[in-house]
């Protein structure tokens, strides 16, 4: 049966004018590893997401392994991209994984879609499994006509809301489709949200009770397809709307809120002037009003199809570019843009031309960035993770003495420093090292690794020259306090990467003075 045709109103945003920014600013980090995962058939990855353990866990599909055609695939490997186990999940038909999630008992929540299973030629799928990838239960929803999941999230009850389209329900062709379920995946709720034409959505996102839905519509907006963003109320009843494009196609693949409480989309658009497509982010306010847009590409066709907000407040963006339309993979370049709060480029990584196709990025939790898709020429290849290095990452810094002596001889002042997990202190550049920006390792002082402080990390031991450290701390310590404290900061290289790390030290300043009684 159909449900209740739903009426929205559309608030429209016509954008006669683009920003578009300039690719070509700073030398991007370095690539760490590379790794891919696969065998003869098509295999793929739509998600990454990073997990507890450090590690990673990709969603996609194999062709494979598995039962047959495509199916539902989960690869989870260890910190450095190598595969600690993989598992399968389908029947007969074709069955495609298009994200996944870490759930809070430490199990996976992976959704897509699926003609193995269901009441239609298509429906959504929805699969639990637990740490090791075992499967606890699965659900399908959909009716008697094509329904594709694209994005799930855990809700704050531990139930969950997962989003695509349909076309089974609703008010056209393809609707926006809301589905909440409790915490073992029955349906609570569903929803449709849109008009006569094609509506897809690729994104949920809780904000306190409500859920923003972020995709295109081709019912409401200016023209073509329009990015359209959404927010309900908890029980999935239309709060307000915006779209956002001009005459032609514009398209948000992926959508996620940022810091301050806004949402930033990432997708194409092919406004005039424009060459072919370009990456379009298009950043609002927490109403959906527009606050920035701008475009990234070149000649040919290139698509976004994932951001995120990264800790320094700017967007990592990923996706293809030089695309020649006929295939996904015809030509294309990868391309990984990072870009400041405002949508300023701050540099680009492009590479592998045919070869490489970026569908997912996630910041990993040492500042550097994970990027996965697919590896090889289209319609074959393989799952797809590369690591890309922070700009600059955190290092532990100890500092011996704690408390100086301004007055102090001696040779050397020594300094332990440790790197986060992925880096090895042997590989550090001894000869980069400097502290607060001037004073270098002094070149006739020990160096040595070991686990000085006993936490099972190694360190390595440097040391400074004595006298050249204190009159640095004289220098900036004006007046010279008789108890006061000074921070030090170490940088350094480790390989290509940048490191810093700061340790705050007491200082002593005693001036001793003498007087002698005279009869």
């Amino acid at each position: 049966m159909k449900k209740a045709l739903l009426i929205v109103m559309i608030a429209m945003i016509l954008l006669p004018v683009f920003s578009v920014s300039v690719l070509s600013l700073s030398e991007p980090p370095i690539v760490e590893w590379e790794r891919s995962y696969g065998g003869l058939g098509h295999d793929l990855a739509d998600e990454v997401v990073q997990t507890s353990d450090g590690g990673y866990a990709l969603a996609g599909y194999t062709g494979s392994f598995g039962a047959e055609l495509f199916d539902f695939w989960l690869v989870k490997t260890d910190v450095s991209g190598n595969k600690e186990w993989d598992r399968t999940y389908g029947g007969g038909d074709t069955d495609e994984a298009r994200y996944v999630v870490q759930t809070t008992d430490g199990g996976y929540a992976l959704v897509g879609n699926t003609e193995s299973f269901g009441a239609g030629s298509l429906d959504f799928c929805f699969v639990k499994t637990d740490g090791a990838g075992n499967m606890q239960w699965n659900k399908t929803y959909g009716g008697t006509g094509i329904e594709d999941c694209h994005c799930i999230m855990q809700t704050s009850d531990s139930g969950y809301v997962l989003v695509g389209y349909t076309t089974s329900f609703g008010a056209g062709a393809e609707d926006f489709w809301l589905v909440r379920t409790d915490e073992f995946g029955n349906m609570l709720w569903n929803k449709t949200y849109g008009g006569s034409r094609a509506d897809v959505c690729y994104t949920v996102i809780e904000r306190g009770e409500e859920y923003i839905l972020a995709g295109f519509t081709e019912s409401f907006g200016a023209g073509g397809k329009d990015c359209w963003l959404l927010m309900t109320d908890s029980i999935g009843n239309l709060e307000w709307n915006k779209t956002y494009g001009g005459v032609n196609e514009d398209k948000a693949h992926f959508g996620v809120q940022t810091s301050d409480g806004g949402y930033v989309l990432a997708g194409y658009t092919t406004f005039s002037g424009a060459e072919g497509r370009d990456f379009w982010l298009v950043k609002t306010d927490t109403s959906g009003n527009m606050e920035w847009n701008k475009t990234y590409g070149g000649v040919g066709h290139d698509d976004a199809w994932s951001v995120k907000q990264t800790s320094d407040g700017g967007f990592i963006v990923a996706g293809i570019t030089g695309e020649i339309i006929g295939g996904p993979g015809d030509v294309g370049e990868s391309l990984v843009i990072k870009t400041d709060s405002a949508g300023n480029v701050q540099w680009q990584w492009q590479t592998y031309a045919g070869t490489h196709f970026p569908l997912s990025v996630i910041q990993t939790g040492d500042g550097g960035y994970c990027v996965a898709g697919q590896f090889g020429p289209w319609p074959q290849g393989d799952l797809w993770l590369i690591k890309i290095a922070p700009e600059e990452i955190s290092a532990t810094i100890d500092i011996v003495p704690d408390a100086l002596n301004l007055r102090s001889k001696g040779k050397w002042i020594t300094c332990y420093i440790e790197l986060p997990e992925g880096y090895d202190v042997g590989d550090i550049d001894v000869s980069s090292i400097l502290l607060n920006g001037t004073i270098p390792v002094d070149p006739e002082a020990p160096t040595y690794i070991g686990d000085y402080d006993s936490d099972g990390i190694p360190d390595l031991m440097i040391k400074f020259n004595r006298a050249e450290v204190i009159a640095l701390i004289k220098d900036y310590t004006d007046p010279i306090e008789i108890f006061g404290e000074a921070t030090l900061t170490i940088t350094g290289k480790v390989v290509d990467t940048q490191f810093e790390g700061s340790d705050t030290i007491k200082t002593i300043y005693l001036q001793r003075s003498y007087s002698r009684c005279i009869s």
